[in-house]
């Protein structure tokens, strides 16, 4: 991992974007200068941080660490040096029909090639500035660029409104885009909307539903439910629901749902997080044998054993016994 060369090759690709800045339009431009300074920003941070660290006893876990913050931003540059040019290349072209123009503005969104549908959406827009398909689908790429897209793209959805109030895709837009703003009030209206004009949109319902998490538990579960029943296989609806139901103190429910997820053959991922739920569970049940029974198979497939004798340690002392937190402790300390 070379930082000068790394940091060169993103100064070029600035470089390059301004002098090009007459062929991508200035609203490209700009985000596209904005993404390679966040990369850059990123990555000197890595830098700084890695530099703290002494190389010679850094262990297996944090180079995994620093490989998995690493490896997106030069996954990230190869990206966007790629969009650069495949851009470029259609710029050469003279093209002047608007429906061309946004077929190839789908087929780059749907290679999650943002840029470059970006481009040729705008390039569509110039020839027929009213299309409210278009205008959507602009809306949706700004979305997947960045974060800091969100407020641009909500002015798209809200011009498409402004032709079709009822227009489902601007709607579910938005309610996609005020969710990521952390602007609840708002994710709801549109995504009520959304179920007025749809009961049985799933992802609406599930937003709702995450929404809705941690402020009113049985709200949420009541709109995961709903998607359930149009997903019966959907393990991570599943593990939602369970996981509301314990926090709601519903453990008999709470088991119900993850011996339902246990039965549709989980991932590793998902099966650590069951096995260790319903350890914990069967602790605040006072079924201790049952509980050690699913912390031994989380032992199985989990290979930072220290982790679940912290777990059960302080699972221990939640329910309020000392005697075998401090146990649990005691092993976990033997582990260092």
């Amino acid at each position: 991992m070379d930082k000068k060369f790394t940091l060169e090759t993103l100064n070029l690709l600035k470089n390059k974007v301004l002098e090009n800045d007459h062929i991508f339009g200035k609203e490209l431009t700009e985000i596209l200068i904005d993404v390679i300074d966040g990369i850059i920003y990123v990555f000197n941070e890595i830098f700084e941080e890695i530099s703290k660290t002494n190389l010679d006893n850094i262990n297996l876990r944090n180079l995994w660490f620093i490989y998995s913050e690493i490896s997106p931003l030069y996954e990230d540059i190869n990206k966007i040096s790629s969009e650069i040019d495949d851009i470029l290349n259609l710029s050469s072209k003279d093209i002047n029909n608007w429906k061309l123009w946004k077929n190839l503005g789908d087929k780059a969104y749907l290679c999650k090639a943002y840029y470059e549908a970006l481009f040729c959406y705008n390039k569509a827009l110039e020839i027929n500035s009213e299309d409210l398909e278009v205008l959507c689908k602009k809306g949706y790429t700004l979305l997947r660029i960045s974060l800091n897209e969100i407020n641009l793209s909500i002015k798209y959805f809200e011009k498409v409104l402004e032709k079709d109030e009822n227009n489902y895709k601007a709607l579910f837009g938005l309610g996609e885009a005020y969710y990521n703003l952390n602007n609840e009030e708002n994710a709801i209206k549109y995504f009520e909307k959304i179920l007025k004009l749809n009961p049985n949109d799933v992802e609406a319902l599930e937003y709702l539903g995450d929404i809705y998490y941690e402020k009113d538990y049985e709200k949420a579960i009541n709109y995961y439910k709903k998607a359930l029943e149009l997903k019966p296989k959907d393990v991570n609806l599943i593990l939602k629901i369970a996981h509301s139901y314990v926090e709601l103190k519903k453990y008999e429910d709470a088991l119900k749902y993850f011996e339902k997820a246990l039965s549709l053959n989980p991932d590793v991922f998902e099966l650590e997080q069951i096995y260790e739920f319903m350890g914990r569970i069967y602790i605040y049940l006072g079924e201790d044998e049952k509980a050690m029974e699913y912390f031994e198979k989380l032992k199985e497939i989990n290979p930072y054993h220290d982790e679940i004798y912290e777990v059960i340690a302080l699972t221990y002392g939640e329910v309020g016994n000392v005697e075998k937190a401090e146990k649990y402790l005691r092993k976990l300390e033997l582990t260092k």
